[in-house]
């Protein structure tokens, strides 16, 4: 187990950290990420193009905690409010007890608001809900996200990066089986 209240350094973690990132993601939740899957959704995403949207707690250079966002438009009485998403979230077991989730998720806010977003929102799971609540975080209406691909083809070109047919776009309600991507 990591010494207790070591220093932690908390800032945005850049491509070089990216394989450690999607490792520690797999680690705490047995997914299947690779670097690419983490860059493709984390740091060349067509919604945020080039920019790095992931926050990282590291502890002498290794990254012991993570929280990955998604920008966002939503638009509200004709008023668009620029939104991120806090997603994949993500502390090493050895380095919990720390604060690395609320600090974490401190240094985005800081970040986010100098860059003059709006908001930032989340789907949070049943771990991470009370500590969003904790920091102040409002809950609107406890839902769980959904995902439905209107398109199947691009979907499938983004996310497994192969290109399928057009045609089997109407096939989108066959979907469901396939919700484990990386």
């Amino acid at each position: 187990m990591a010494e207790k209240r070591m220093e932690l350094d908390f800032r945005l973690a850049g491509r070089e950290t990216a394989a450690e990132q999607a490792g520690l993601f797999n680690r705490v939740f047995q997914m299947n990420a690779t670097e690419a899957s983490w860059k493709r959704k984390y740091m060349k995403n067509p919604l945020a193009g080039e920019q790095i949207l992931v926050f990282a707690a590291f502890s002498q250079g290794k990254v012991v905690g993570i929280n990955g966002f998604l920008p966002m438009e939503y638009e509200y009485e004709g008023k668009i409010y620029r939104v991120v998403q806090s997603c994949d979230t993500a502390v090493d077991p050895d380095y919990r007890g720390q604060g690395i989730f609320t600090r974490t998720i401190r240094a985005a806010e800081r970040y986010f608001s100098e860059q003059g977003y709006d908001a930032m929102v989340g789907f949070p799971n049943k771990n991470s809900y009370p500590g969003f609540l904790k920091m102040g975080w409002t809950e609107h209406c406890r839902q769980m996200k959904y995902f439905f691909p209107c398109n199947v083809s691009n979907v499938a070109k983004d996310m497994l990066g192969k290109r399928l047919p057009k045609f089997l776009d109407p096939l989108a309600g066959l979907w469901h089986g396939v919700h484990t991507l990386p």
